[in-house]
């Protein structure tokens, strides 16, 4: 195998592994010895290599296309107006907002994908119990004070995430 061809298979690890069988069969060659063309000298080598980064390439092509696209795992229906009562008086989540948790380990609604799904519970200024906010978000970390805040509960506009920054979909 040429030099060249070496330092393309530690670059790309196993895959290149694939690409070299596949040309030596390919050429009806066995085993790995190919001392014989690097000593010959010549073009064959530098065919070989190019072969190769040639096989890489549409290796790599192919792997980049066979990237299947996250399908959905569960999804979270809206909450039926006649159960919610029932659902807070036996604190459970009511949802607000239909959304699905995705195969990519990432959660979606029908308008904007989220990293995070967010249970952020605390309670409010002389509340008698505390609160669950569930926020999709591509924020990490949203505190209490902003989780109640965006919930709805504020008069102030600059309280409220941008749809692509987090979404309220259920609370209890």
């Amino acid at each position: 195998m040429p030099e060249n061809s070496k330092v393309m298979l530690a670059k790309y690890g196993g895959e290149m592994l694939y690409v070299s069988a596949f040309f030596r069969i390919m050429k009806g060659e066995k085993g790995h010895d190919n001392k014989k063309k690097r000593m010959k000298g010549g073009t064959e080598p530098m065919k070989e290599t190019i072969r190769m980064i040639l096989a890489a390439f549409m290796l790599l092509c192919l792997t980049g296309c066979s990237q299947k696209e996250a399908s959905v795992v569960k999804t979270y229906e809206v909450t039926e107006s006649e159960l919610i009562d029932g659902y807070f008086e036996n604190n459970k989540l009511v949802t607000i907002a239909k959304y699905y948790e995705m195969s990519d380990a990432t959660w979606k609604t029908d308008d904007c994908a989220y990293q995070y799904r967010l249970e952020i519970s605390g309670r409010m200024n002389n509340a008698a119990e505390d609160n669950t906010f569930v926020y999709l978000s591509n924020i990490k970390d949203i505190t209490f004070d902003q989780a109640w805040k965006a919930s709805g509960l504020s008069s102030n506009m600059n309280d409220y995430f941008k749809e692509e920054d987090a979404k309220l979909v259920a609370m209890k």
